[in-house]
């Protein structure tokens, strides 16, 4: 798979996948992107970003 180039929504957690902390492939005629299986390299999982999404929430609340 090659890294994406652009900030999209990931297909199974939802959360936003930067751009090249990723991945994308094609999909029934279009493209679709997906955080990284394996964390490292600066790849992102769905599990770090959710956290992240978790630990920003938690920040913003007083």
């Amino acid at each position: 798979m090659a890294r994406n180039k652009f900030d999209r929504p990931c297909y199974i957690c939802g959360l936003t996948v930067k751009a090249g902390t990723g991945h994308f492939e094609r999909h029934r005629g279009g493209w679709r992107t997906k955080h990284a299986n394996v964390p490292g390299d600066g790849r992102v999982t769905c599990a770090t970003a959710q956290a992240s999404a978790t630990e920003a929430q938690q920040k913003e609340k007083p």
